[in-house]
């Protein structure tokens, strides 16, 4: 006999272990948003489901994930975007934005323009801006940028979008509203005029959490001194979604 519920506890042990990897595998796609985690969501049988909500309330720092919230995620991702939002217990918004998932640990919080002094730090809402220099060129991501120094101009500002205001992608054949580019790089609609970007006057130099940098600040081959601009995400479940 205990040699039979041994050998059940192993099978039971490897199946819980390979769902799990099947879930990491799909968790694993979601990326971090200035306010929150962003998920290309995909039909998924209960079983993985329900991991896939541990792992995606664990990446916005819910801790301990209750029952409550995993069950209440696994059937807002069942019914898919039919149902806009949810309030989650716990103060989590989950809502769709087109055919991806959306989980908000606040809700999206406006604030007053602030001078970016190179080197220096901003703090935001939901997170901190810097911005230093460095003699070499590193690894970019969407919340880590390089910057040619010799084109970055004086009085940059880190505020949110105006009206008005145009950016030249990298790499695109020029100018465009920040409005056109923030549509092609599916910046969810709600957080918009919250978003966090970085301006001189009307001209857009870097949309943290986009990958959306002026051209002409590129790094070119003759760069000897690069600006490294970096933004945090800080987790601030102290306040409720609305």
């Amino acid at each position: 006999l205990n040699e039979a519920v041994g050998r059940l506890l192993r099978n039971l042990d490897r199946d819980e272990t390979y769902l799990n990897e099947i879930a990491y595998r799909y968790a694993a796609s979601a990326r971090r948003e200035p306010f929150g985690l962003f998920w290309r969501a995909q039909p998924l049988e209960d079983a993985i489901g329900s991991r896939v909500a541990v792992m995606l309330l664990t990446q916005i720092g819910v801790n301990p994930v209750t029952n409550l919230q995993v069950e209440a995620l696994t059937a807002f991702l069942k019914r898919g975007p039919g149902q806009k939002k949810l309030s989650l217990p716990g103060g989590i918004l989950a809502c769709w934005e087109g055919e991806s998932l959306l989980l908000l640990t606040g809700s999206p919080t406006a604030f007053e323009p602030a001078a970016l002094a190179v080197p220096g730090v901003v703090t935001l809402p939901y997170g901190r801006l810097s911005a230093a220099l460095t003699s070499s060129e590193g690894e970019d991501t969407p919340n880590r940028q390089h910057m040619d120094r010799r084109y970055f101009p004086e009085g940059v500002q880190v505020r949110t979008r105006r009206e008005g205001d145009l950016i030249h992608p990298l790499g695109a054949p020029g100018r465009q509203s920040l409005k056109k580019a923030m549509n092609a790089r599916k910046i969810p609609a709600y957080a918009r005029d919250s978003w966090p970007v970085v301006a001189f006057e009307k001209q857009i130099l870097w949309v943290p959490g986009a990958g959306l940098m002026e051209d002409r600040l590129r790094c070119r081959q003759d760069t000897v001194e690069y600006i490294l601009l970096e933004y945090q995400r800080e987790d601030r479940r102290d306040e409720p979604c609305s």
